[in-house]
């Protein structure tokens, strides 16, 4: 009996954080027209706010014009703030990718480049995609 309450009341909890998710369109550029992605966010445990981003149609970043290795996630705050990046986007053979993390700001873009560097400091000209989330 008390598995079936525990898997109520965290089966309940999961869906309420679920039920506060936003989820963003994001914008392709023209290095990578096909591509497709939406950013889901939500607030975290700790505060912070939650991502997952989720790109479809990604095409190897060796085949961008010009040709890069690796495709990197960053946040961005905007208006002179501060940029962190959150990672590497790695898509698979059906052409699709993830990445999940927390992002400290409230309000942000999430930006797709293609990167020579696995770690850059800066993100390159190589907007492959861009959102922006305004958060309540």
């Amino acid at each position: 009996m008390r598995s079936i309450v525990s898997f109520i009341a965290v089966f309940g909890l999961s869906a309420a954080l679920i039920a506060c998710a936003t989820k963003v369109p994001m914008q392709s550029s023209q290095m990578a027209p096909a591509a497709q992605g939406t950013v889901k966010v939500k607030k975290g445990e700790s505060g912070n706010t939650w991502i997952t981003l989720k790109v479809e149609h990604l095409a190897p970043a060796a085949r961008l014009t010009p040709p890069k290795s690796h495709y990197v996630v960053w946040a961005d705050s905007g208006s002179g703030g501060r940029l962190v990046l959150l990672g590497l986007l790695k898509p698979n053979e059906d052409l699709e990718a993830e990445l999940e993390g927390p992002v400290p700001f409230t309000n942000f873009r999430v930006i797709v480049t293609g990167e020579d560097q696995l770690a850059p400091s800066y993100p390159s000209d190589a907007t492959v995609l861009v959102t922006e989330y305004v958060g309540s």
